[in-house]
């Protein structure tokens, strides 16, 4: 996998900016390259701070703690734009990886559709226009998903908005997502058609399994409207869903209801409220995918209106989960 990203260009744009100190901010595969980026920041006159801090997307746009650094300015690698709460440049990161090889071995698993959907994540954005060419070559419809939601641009998927692929989803017999599992469970999650994943760090293609993953939901929420005491995260950086309302409502059920405040959600971090049975995460939702990792069930605001009885589950399946 090589990442690459255009340095002189963010010099160019910080030389515009004119700040006196900026903090920089890296997605986990990139930080062993900070000093590097640092130094090269550094060489045109500006201070430095570099986070430390998870960040998993852009929706973590670390703007309390550029605030309590006094940073004029946050540079953000590796994701799209989310939020506009504080001043930042975005750095565009591309995964070079060639797929050719990758898109003709998937034309075994997906020879029995004929209309296909496209979406790739922010690092596979510019390959969009190769895999559909490809795919129109192989004799299939291929479509890119719309630029709707959060999307940049037709093609582009993002890890909590499948606006564009709902868009085409009636004209399109089953998708192909251009990256890794995390953007292709949560396509299997939100829609009703097939979801098959181009891997390019694990050289695979595979077809989600959404049956599983709706198991896995159905369990949780199962679990959740059988706790007596429960747990509602909030975070400082998103939130879905009013927790006041949500804990009252719950209290009224005859559930004892506790809202945690978090900045970073991790199992060890969970595992010191013992007490509790489960949680609903107002933060981001993708949390709640995985029933395992929290040893206890998770689930989003919308699961949660199921397990209160507010929503149905067909309703959930029509709507998706993510």
């Amino acid at each position: 996998m090589a990442l690459t990203y255009d340095l002189d260009k963010l010099l160019d744009e910080l030389k515009v900016h004119g700040p006196k100190k900026v903090l920089l901010q890296l997605p986990e595969g990139l930080k062993p390259k900070a000093l590097e980026i640092a130094e090269a920041i550094e060489g045109i006159g500006i201070r430095v701070i570099v986070s430390g801090e998870p960040c998993w997307g852009g929706c973590a746009l670390a703007a309390d703690e550029a605030s309590n650094l006094n940073a004029d300015l946050i540079v953000h690698f590796g994701h799209a734009e989310f939020k506009k709460d504080y001043p930042a440049i975005y750095v565009h990161v591309a995964d070079d990886t060639k797929i050719k090889s990758l898109l003709k071995k998937s034309m075994s698993k997906l020879k029995r559709f004929k209309r296909l959907g496209i979406s790739c994540s922010i690092d596979h954005l510019g390959k969009s226009q190769q895999v559909y060419e490809f795919y129109s070559a192989e004799g299939k419809d291929a479509i890119l998903s719309e630029k709707a939601g959060r999307a940049t641009c037709k093609g582009h998927i993002i890890g909590c908005d499948y606006s564009g692929m709902k868009a085409i989803q009636p004209k399109v017999d089953a998708f192909v997502v251009i990256g890794n599992n995390f953007h292709s469970k949560g396509a299997a999650l939100a829609l009703n058609k097939p979801v098959f994943l181009l891997d390019t760090q694990n050289r695979k293609v595979t077809k989600m399994n959404r049956d599983k993953f709706l198991k896995q939901k159905a369990i949780a929420i199962d679990r959740v409207k059988n706790a007596e005491k429960l747990g509602i995260i909030i975070s400082t950086s998103q939130r879905f869903g009013d927790d006041k309302e949500l804990a009252q409502e719950l209290k009224a059920m005859g559930k004892k209801a506790m809202i945690i405040s978090l900045t970073e959600i991790t199992p060890d971090k969970l595992a010191n409220f013992n007490n509790l049975e489960g949680f609903i995460i107002l933060a981001c939702p993708r949390l709640a995918d995985d029933i395992q990792q929290f040893g206890r069930p998770m689930i989003t605001y919308n699961e949660a209106m199921v397990a209160m009885g507010r929503k149905s589950w067909e309703d959930m399946l029509k709507e998706g989960f993510t």
